[in-house]
């Protein structure tokens, strides 16, 4: 049979939708793995920034301490000296301002020269929380910290003092706030 013409089957309605059904599940599984993706890596930034921030932190307090003129260092002992420090660990909110007030909280600024650090007691003009991750803003005459604070801490043996730096923001794609904090030692040996 030379001559004639075979029907071609195509393809039903319910072998389309099928296939437009799996199609549409690979394509909504790729996003969602790419909006995974750009989340972790904001995140990341974002510890990588605050880690930043910690780390200023310290080494302005380590200035602080060192400085010939050790009236700031002396008054931080008198005036900013914590007995307890904020819990930090599975927390479902950041601290409230009046819980940082209460235990002496505070953050390390440039005032004024470039040169010029000081100490910022955390107040309702110089703390908030964070917006996007924990920061201390520098670019104003008052300096503020968003999410970020240090408590300092009388240590075990003589002269010893711990300086409690902690962060918590509340970060893209997550329900609970992300935290981050050190503890580093400086000892007193004047």
């Amino acid at each position: 049979m030379l001559g004639s013409t075979r029907h071609q089957r195509g393809d039903t309605i319910i072998e389309v939708m099928f296939a437009f059904v799996i199609f549409s599940l690979i394509v909504v599984e790729a996003v969602m793995l790419m909006n995974k993706g750009i989340a972790l890596a904001q995140q990341s930034l974002e510890i990588t920034q605050v880690r930043s921030q910690i780390d200023a932190q310290i080494t302005m307090m380590k200035y602080l301490q060192q400085q010939t003129d050790d009236t700031i260092w002396r008054n931080l002992l008198v005036d900013q000296l914590s007995t307890n420090v904020s819990q930090f660990g599975d927390m479902a909110t950041c601290p409230a301002l009046a819980d940082l007030q209460a235990k002496k909280a505070f953050f390390i600024a440039r005032k004024g020269l470039p040169s010029s650090i000081g100490v910022t007691p955390i107040g309702p003009a110089t703390y908030s929380d964070a917006i996007t991750y924990s920061a201390v803003d520098q670019s104003t005459a008052s300096p503020k910290a968003y999410g970020l604070w240090v408590q300092l801490v009388k240590a075990e043996g003589n002269g010893a003092y711990d300086v409690h730096v902690r962060a918590c923001w509340g970060s893209v794609g997550t329900t609970r706030p992300m935290l981050i904090g050190t503890v580093a030692r400086l000892y007193d040996l004047r």
